[in-house]
């Protein structure tokens, strides 16, 4: 029985260490935040969405971002919608502050 203590003592600390949940990613999303303004570009098959550095008018505003779909409301409000990830042809940052 005291040759089995170390081993529960491992799996225990294994265990704890095991449950402790690392920083989550949002996959291509990581770039956009909730509340940040987007423009959304209907490709055909897919979107694209243009993130721009500045305060500029945009078509839409992103209420909600998880690994796999990103919510998105209309600039008016009246719409919102959900963007799977396989959906979304490409992210575009675009920095256009002036130095």
């Amino acid at each position: 029985m005291n040759k089995l203590i170390p081993f529960f003592v491992l799996f225990a600390a294994a265990v704890v260490w095991g449950a402790q949940e690392g920083p989550k990613s949002k996959g291509i999303f990581t770039m956009i935040k909730e509340g940040q303004a987007v423009d959304l570009k209907d490709e055909g098959a897919a979107y694209s969405i243009s993130v721009y550095g500045g305060d500029l008018p945009t078509s839409h505003t992103v209420i909600e971002v998880a690994d796999d779909y990103i919510v998105v409301r209309d600039v008016a409000g009246i719409t919102e919608t959900a963007l799977p990830v396989y959906s979304v042809k490409s992210i575009v940052k675009m920095n256009l502050k002036v130095e």
